[in-house]
């Protein structure tokens, strides 16, 4: 072939090549229906319509949006349960794609299930900018805030559930919980009034309301602490719990004979339960009776050597007894206790303060061990192995 009729072929070749283009663009699907068509895959996907969500994947794919096709393999992936393929697929989407905040936050729940609640966190943490309203989302970080022991945080991703579904109980409750930690026992309170406005099954309802009179104890709302009690329907099982919070009230709001009587029913109901045996304990010192004082609150201490206020009761005891020396040993125990408390309120703060320092919450897993917090420890430990991970 010659020069000539080489450049009498180019425009031939333009042409064709530029009719291809054309005709590629008029058939080409626009972004909104490549969007309709993720949204639809996205539905079907959820509702396990296997068929028709790979139909909608096959036209994503043939469009030529790489990124939207990746998508749906990465959320098919996540809902047929291969959570590893839809993490890593869903993480190749790059950050200035259109797709990523959805795939962040698909991601984000892939990696929570996957336990690396770091990568969950981040992952999440981006998703929210552009889901700001995605309550799952918040659920989730409020989780993985709390349990890393990142408190105040947790209590942000908290509220904002409360907010994004309204009818839910529970974000309430987990706050009421929190704040009743922390001793913030007006916003306690007031979470725990929230929580019982909303549906709960009874069971829950009565652990609520119990906690909520625990709460009114401490603001000295013995009376309101009671309504809130007799609030339970009684076809639900007395708790040690409720029974400790109910002995709290009568001290102030019955007569001397009622509240022996229960004092004397709730030892009889739950016979190992260190708050009961103090309570009987402090009794016998209010009617002057020091040596039945002292049975009570050594076999509480026996109970639960961990609780300062067996031994801070104990003491009183001992000096009403005349029995200097054991009183004294008590006030040591008393100190030692108090002070280990001390260090683990420390160390919780320094742990809001390093959400994913393990070495930490390697020391309150210690700590907890030290004052018999076995359950807790275990906690702590579990959040420095994910600190670790995360590194």
């Amino acid at each position: 072939m010659t020069r000539r009729h080489f450049r009498l072929l180019i425009p031939v070749f333009l042409v064709a090549i530029l009719g291809g283009v054309v005709w590629f663009q008029l058939r080409s699907p626009s972004a909104e229906t490549i969007a309709a068509w993720v949204d639809q895959a996205e539905i079907a996907l959820s509702n396990q319509q296997w068929k028709e969500s790979e139909r909608l994947a096959q036209l994503i794919a043939d469009s030529g949006d790489r990124e939207a096709a990746q998508l749906i393999a990465g959320e098919t992936a996540y809902f047929e349960g291969n959570l590893e393929s839809a993490f890593q697929t869903l993480g190749q989407i790059p950050l200035e794609s259109r797709w990523r905040p959805r795939a962040s936050l698909l991601a984000g729940y892939a990696a929570f299930r996957l336990q690396q609640p770091y990568l969950a966190e981040q992952l999440l943490t981006e998703a929210i900018e552009s889901y700001p309203k995605e309550v799952d989302a918040f659920r989730v970080l409020s989780v993985i805030h709390y349990d890393q022991g990142n408190l105040r945080v947790a209590i942000e991703d908290l509220q904002q559930v409360a907010t994004l579904a309204p009818e839910d109980a529970r974000p309430w409750r987990q706050l009421g919980l929190i704040h009743r930690d922390f001793e913030r026992f007006p916003e306690a309170e007031q979470a725990y009034a929230q929580a019982v406005q909303r549906k709960l099954p009874p069971v829950l309802e009565a652990e609520v309301r119990q906690e909520w009179a625990d709460v009114l104890v401490r603001l000295a709302r013995h009376p309101e602490a009671e309504a809130i009690l007799d609030a339970i329907p009684p076809e639900v099982p007395m708790t040690a719990e409720r029974m400790t919070t109910a002995l709290a009230i009568a001290q102030v709001t019955q007569s001397p004979e009622q509240l022996d009587a229960q004092l004397a029913q709730a030892v009889k109901q739950f016979p190992r339960h260190a708050p009961i045996l103090r309570a009987n304990g402090v009794r016998a010192l209010q009617r002057n009776d020091p040596e039945s004082a002292v049975k009570w609150l050594k076999t509480a201490t026996q109970v639960d050597p961990y609780d300062y206020r067996n031994y801070y009761e104990l003491a009183q005891a001992y000096q009403r007894a005349n029995n200097a020396t054991a009183a004294k040993e008590a006030e040591s125990e008393v100190k030692r206790l108090q002070a280990l408390l001390t260090r683990l309120t420390e160390l919780s703060e320094a742990a809001m303060d390093q959400p994913w320092d393990a070495a930490v919450r390697r020391e309150l897993a210690t700590l907890c061990r030290s004052l018999g917090k076995m359950e807790l420890a275990k906690q702590w430990e579990i959040a420095a192995s994910r600190c670790e991970q995360a590194r």
